[in-house]
């Protein structure tokens, strides 16, 4: 029925595009609060995302803890990274709405020997420090209509190690800003991890490109200017127009709202006549009952 429907991201447009002319699809990515990432990113993190003594690889995970957002993930490739002796540690920062979360990832990593190099610092409106303390940020979600956290990770110049279904993996572009694995593939992630770990020059590198990378990806043609333009471009336009049937029962709220102070068996008689007069099959039998019974009787 849209003139227009403007996407968040590729991945997104090619999944309506399934159901929707590819003439009427365009995309335009969300923005990123560049400004306050940058003017917050030296402010102490309320929680201390890294404790440990020799905490290793530093991992920075943005986004509400659950099982879709691929936490766990993380902490199976900390654990696989321990048997290979190497050391790295996560700060998960976001809150949870299923009571015991946190706990069942903290039992998941005592499980794998990896239990002190996790850390939880929940909820936190200003995420900027976080990102800045670490080597490398993870996202590793089951798939991302966009994946603001992984534009918020290249603003502030880190390396992202992305799962490769949803909008994450047009932002990052592998051995350049960043690598991308498979959702389920622990071993990957763990290789991507690793990686940074053995070749810390490498993880600057890839994060002084992530700037340039997210503008030029996100920049003219596929910001909300373009949308916008778009958007105008279609006023005055022939827009959709629904059925006659469908635009009446729509009016029935309004019109019964109008009778205001008309007592309730008036405006039952106004709808009704409305309905006689207006819907097909329904009009017929409010209007003659006794001819439909005898109709139906005779079957």
């Amino acid at each position: 029925m849209s003139g227009a429907v403007v996407t968040n991201s590729e991945a997104m447009r090619a999944h309506l595009a399934q159901y929707v002319p590819d003439h009427k699809l365009s995309v335009a990515y969300p923005t990123v609060d560049t400004t306050r990432l940058q003017a917050t990113r030296d402010q102490p993190p309320a929680v201390a995302p890294f404790p440990q003594p020799d905490p290793g690889l530093r991992i920075t995970v943005l986004g509400r803890v659950e099982e879709s957002k691929g936490q766990f993930r993380v902490v199976d490739a900390l654990g696989a990274l321990r048997a290979r002796g190497v050391t790295a540690s996560v700060c998960f920062v976001g809150s949870w709405k299923h009571p015991g979360e946190d706990q069942r990832l903290t039992d998941r990593a005592r499980a794998l020997g990896v239990a002190d190099h996790v850390v939880f610092a929940g909820e936190q409106h200003i995420p900027a420090p976080f990102i800045e303390a670490a080597d490398v940020c993870v996202t590793p979600s089951t798939i991302e209509a966009f994946g603001r956290t992984t534009a918020e990770y290249m603003t502030l110049g880190k390396p992202v190690v992305a799962t490769r279904q949803g909008g994450s993996a047009e932002l990052v572009e592998p051995g350049v800003t960043g690598t991308l694995v498979d959702a389920d593939d622990t071993a990957a992630l763990a290789d991507a991890l690793a990686a940074y770990a053995a070749d810390p020059d490498s993880a600057r590198r890839h994060g002084a490109a992530a700037p340039e990378r997210l503008a030029a990806v996100t920049g003219s043609g596929h910001d909300n200017a373009a949308a916008i333009e778009r958007l105008v471009a279609l006023v005055g336009t022939e827009g959709y127009r629904l059925p006659q049937a469908a635009r009446y029962w729509f009016e029935l709220p309004g019109a019964y709202a109008s009778l205001g102070a008309t007592s309730a068996r008036a405006a039952v008689g106004l709808l009704a006549n409305r309905v006689r007069s207006r819907s097909g099959a329904v009009g017929r039998l409010l209007a003659r009952p006794g001819v439909v019974v005898r109709k139906l009787a005779r079957r």
